[in-house]
């Protein structure tokens, strides 16, 4: 009877031993999810930390440094810092999610396209060994 149970005791523990051994192996990884998580979280409860509109300015406390009551002070209108850097999160977040999920989809139907017409596999190989050969700063400077 013990033996029958042994195998099913014993693969829990493997699986914990294997999500521990990937958090040990890939430690950016997990703070980078941990900060992505927060972001979010952030984000999603902005509504709940900042009290007030983020645009709304008011001249008397332009410039004013950091405080209790302003986190990362004011800009040059007043308005809250803080408060617009949270909502500002939301934006980027979407913008950021929009970009990732048009990237997968862009590089699934071209890899499709190659995988299945052999001609278009060697011009988009030409393509990307061109972009390759372009370093990066270069490449960023003339799309800018």
């Amino acid at each position: 009877m013990s033996e029958a149970l042994a195998p099913v005791l014993v693969a829990p523990a493997r699986a914990r031993g294997g999500l521990w051994r990937f958090v040990r192996r890939n430690p950016t990884l997990v703070v980078g999810l941990i900060a992505l998580i927060a972001m979010i979280v952030i984000a999603v409860i902005a509504p709940l930390l900042v009290a007030g509109d983020p645009m709304i300015s008011q001249p008397a406390r332009r410039l004013q440094p950091p405080s209790p009551g302003l986190p990362f002070g004011a800009d040059q209108l007043g308005r809250d810092v803080f408060a617009r850097t949270i909502y500002g999160a939301r934006i980027s977040l979407i913008v950021g999610l929009c970009v990732a999920i048009l990237s997968i989809a862009g590089g699934l139907l071209l890899g499709l396209l190659a995988g299945y017409f052999r001609t278009l596999d060697a011009i988009f190989m030409r393509l990307m060994d061109g972009l390759m050969a372009i370093p990066a700063i270069l490449l960023a400077i003339a799309l800018v």
